[in-house]
């Protein structure tokens, strides 16, 4: 049984947990519509999941058409940037390419598929 009271579900989920459950409805919502925020997002083109087009100069590939539906779906703008390598750490702690990038905050968000290494 859910009843909605004051913006909130409550599920009975029995005498013991009686109204101790609640989700707020409103944080999905406001989740699925990011109101066309510009968010900074790096690439490593690694083919063929992702790679530039020759004849557009832009992304194409799996990455990037999965990408674009959820770009679409969560109403975000993307400033794309080519970050050309993954990322190595280097020997004063630094991080070069995508990596380096994104703890730089010089990027929101990557869409490269990118394997795990200890190092990162």
């Amino acid at each position: 049984m859910s009843s909605v009271q004051e913006d909130h579900v409550t599920r009975d989920l029995g005498p013991v947990s009686q109204k101790l459950w609640k989700i707020n409805e409103n944080i999905w919502s406001r989740r699925s519509d990011l109101q066309g925020i510009v968010w900074e997002v790096g690439f490593v083109p690694f083919i063929p999941m992702l790679f530039v087009d020759r004849d557009t100069g832009l992304p194409s590939g799996f990455n990037y058409v999965l990408w674009s539906v959820i770009e679409q779906d969560l109403n975000v703008t993307s400033r794309l940037v080519n970050a050309q390598t993954f990322g190595k750490l280097h020997e004063n702690g630094q991080w070069n390419g995508v990596v380096g990038m994104l703890q730089r905050n010089e990027l929101d968000i990557t869409f490269s598929s990118m394997s795990t290494t200890y190092a990162r």
